[in-house]
């Protein structure tokens, strides 16, 4: 779960079939949706960045993660490591050293 963070993982998508994966998703807060139908191949850690959550709305708990780049191409071409903080539900759950 700490990696999953540390990548600036604030939402998964699919089904969560193991009892251990569905209280560590629940635990840390993680966002649960569903696959988009259109996505091509099997589900796995995407290589480019998906936004699948709404906007940020006032008055909403705060889910997001900070990345160290400065456009979302950067971040594909640089990777989910340059993440430097994640925050699920107002939490700061994740941040860099």
């Amino acid at each position: 779960m700490q990696r999953l963070l540390a990548h600036g993982t604030v939402a998964i998508a699919g089904e969560l079939r193991a009892r251990p994966v569905v209280d560590a998703v629940r635990g840390a807060g993680l966002a649960v949706g569903q696959r988009p139908p259109r996505l091509p191949g099997t589900a796995s850690l995407s290589p480019t960045p998906l936004v699948l959550l709404p906007p940020l709305t006032p008055g909403a708990p705060a889910r997001f993660a900070v990345f160290a780049v400065r456009t979302r191409a950067e971040l594909a071409v640089q990777g989910p490591a340059t993440c430097v903080a994640t925050v699920i539900a107002g939490r700061l759950l994740y941040r860099s050293r």
